[in-house]
């Protein structure tokens, strides 16, 4: 799993194994990622969908 230091490394051309998976943290939590193809989803068009979640 990338760290934050190195969590540009997801912009490299290509897929990346930590696209899809999960992982342990160090202090005993979880990431999940998933990799969803949305061609055509516009910036606009995702925060009006998913915007209210982090209310």
């Amino acid at each position: 799993m990338f760290g934050f230091d190195s969590a540009a490394g997801i912009l490299d051309e290509g897929y990346l194994q930590t696209e899809k998976g999960y992982g342990t943290l160090r202090g005993g939590g979880f990431r999940v990622a998933i990799r969803t193809g949305m061609p055509g989803v516009t910036p606009a068009m995702w925060d009006w969908r998913f915007g209210w979640h982090g209310r």
